[in-house]
């Protein structure tokens, strides 16, 4: 009976657990898609540095809630180790939701070009037109990258020459090294030089 007893009490704990962690995901996730609708924030002008500011703050907001809810009502259902497993948790849901959907929308060819073929279908010649007037000379592709790098100091600028800072080449590095371990194309991150005609 007792052993019985002690199962019991595992899966309500472990219940309490997964719904305690449940609810303050979707909580930190809400938060996090709030916080992109508050213009209070585009100081920080590269999307991706906003989304990441973004992820931090919502996972210490609700961090902070959760710890005002312990001292409050003193209760025992979570402790201080679950506040902390909770904004590892939230961070981590948030920046993969980043990093994976939202920048991609932000930034992606494939966005683009599909997007653009939803309400023009259109034949090759056309479509390369249109990526090269609208997705890279109206919208900036070029120049926003080469501002975020700048902005990252990956890049410097050097008499009209755009170079490599060592952080920029350790970071081309690790690009390269992940490129071989998951054999990716190479043609990425190893471009051959553009030849003059």
């Amino acid at each position: 009976m007792r052993k019985k007893g002690k199962n019991v009490t595992l899966i309500k704990q472990i219940k309490s657990f997964l719904l305690f962690h449940l609810v303050a995901c979707i909580c930190g996730f809400v938060l996090y898609l709030c916080l992109f609708q508050m213009r209070m924030f585009n100081f920080i002008e590269i999307y991706f540095y906003r989304g990441i500011f973004f992820v931090v703050l919502s996972a210490v907001v609700c961090g902070i809630v959760e710890a005002i809810i312990k001292i409050k009502t003193c209760t025992k259902k979570f402790d201080s180790r679950d506040i902390i497993a909770s904004i590892a948790f939230i961070a981590c849901v948030n920046m993969v939701w980043l990093s994976s959907v939202v920048v991609n929308v932000d930034r992606s060819f494939s966005v683009w070009m599909l997007s653009y073929l939803d309400k023009h279908p259109s034949r090759y010649v056309i479509l390369d037109t249109a990526f090269q007037e609208q997705f890279i000379k109206d919208y900036g592709m070029l120049d926003r990258r080469l501002e975020e790098q700048l902005e990252s100091n990956n890049i410097y600028l050097d008499a009209g020459t755009y170079r490599l800072t060592r952080q920029g080449k350790n970071i081309v590095a690790a690009f390269k090294t992940v490129g071989k371990l998951y054999k990716t194309s190479e043609q990425y991150y190893d471009p051959p030089e553009l030849k003059a005609d």
